[in-house]
């Protein structure tokens, strides 16, 4: 077993009120938007694409798209847009904005990494599952 660093969103007593106002796919997004964020200074920001939500997450980059707009109107995300010294765009991004009661961003949590090996189910341990009291 090893253990590796991740991020991931902490849920609070609102955040069912959260989830229920975007929608499970805009749910999803957000998850996936926040386990790329970084904190920096308190300011969450992750740097990510419809297209690369919609190829991690197996869903159509419009989709995808919808659902980031849901999040920008719900007031969660804010689209980043910055330009170099010559005024082209670089490397968009979505600073997160989760409300103080609902949601909260934990980063460099160290969680077990289990093998992925499955373990197939013998007759020894349906016998064994047998002897449990009922």
């Amino acid at each position: 077993m090893t253990v590796t660093t991740t991020r991931s969103l902490l849920f609070g007593a609102a955040a069912a009120d959260v989830r229920r106002r975007v929608g499970p796919t805009a749910w999803v997004v957000l998850e996936a938007t926040v386990a790329r964020a970084e904190a920096d200074g308190g300011v969450i920001t992750s740097v990510v694409s419809a297209r690369s939500l919609a190829a991690e997450l197996g869903l159509a980059k419009n989709t995808t798209a919808r659902a980031l707009s849901v999040l920008r109107l719900a007031g969660l995300l804010v689209a980043v847009q910055p330009r170099d010294c010559r005024g082209t765009f670089a490397a968009g991004s979505y600073r997160v904005h989760l409300p103080a009661n609902s949601l909260e961003h934990a980063s460099a949590v160290a969680s077990p990494v289990f093998s992925s090996r499955t373990r197939r189910i013998t007759p020894i341990a349906v016998a064994q599952l047998s002897l449990l009291p009922r």
